[in-house]
């Protein structure tokens, strides 16, 4: 008799157990879930910015050879006031540690704090995943500029006609 109502009252502690750790789980991926909706909107309206969009046409458009001394130093203005503006969000923003922004054909046109490890990104999987439907994440992953672990997520840039011209 002892022994079954051991067996019993194990088997109810474990199932009441089990439950428990399912809803917190549960409750736990709900809040991650939430997280990363936000974190995608934020980049979205990043990416809507005119002074992003300008800065990538305005590179897309031009070479430095057919450049006029004044298109020049208007796209170099544009690039600082869109570096400032990378610089703000993050320092305002818990959550973003790093910002870059590529043209159309994967080179960095705009850093946000970080120096990264390359100036084009055209070959990586993301970046393409990015560029061609909208968006992609990586895996989380440590990034030792950082210091930290980071979880990158890509978002096309995309012009007033809907068509990609870079990545954030």
């Amino acid at each position: 008799m002892g022994a079954f109502a051991y067996n019993n009252s194990a088997k109810s502690l474990e199932d009441e157990v089990g439950a428990k750790v399912e809803n917190y789980a549960v409750m736990h991926m709900e809040k991650i879930d939430q997280l990363m909706y936000e974190r995608i909107k934020d980049l979205e309206s990043i990416s809507i910015s005119p002074s992003i969009i300008g800065a990538i046409e305005s590179i897309s458009s031009n070479t430095v050879q057919d450049q006029s001394s004044s298109e020049n130093e208007d796209a170099t203005t544009n690039n600082i006031e869109v570096e400032k503006y990378l610089n703000k969000v993050i320092k305002q923003s818990s959550y973003f540690s790093s910002l870059f922004i590529t043209d159309k054909n994967g080179y960095i046109i705009n850093l946000g704090t970080n120096d990264v490890s390359t100036n084009t990104f055209k070959d990586e999987e993301w970046w393409n995943e990015a560029f061609n439907e909208g968006i992609s994440f990586k895996d989380l992953e440590y990034d030792e500029t950082l210091e930290k672990y980071v979880m990158p997520i890509n978002i096309a840039i995309k012009n007033e006609k809907g068509q990609s011209i870079g990545v954030i």
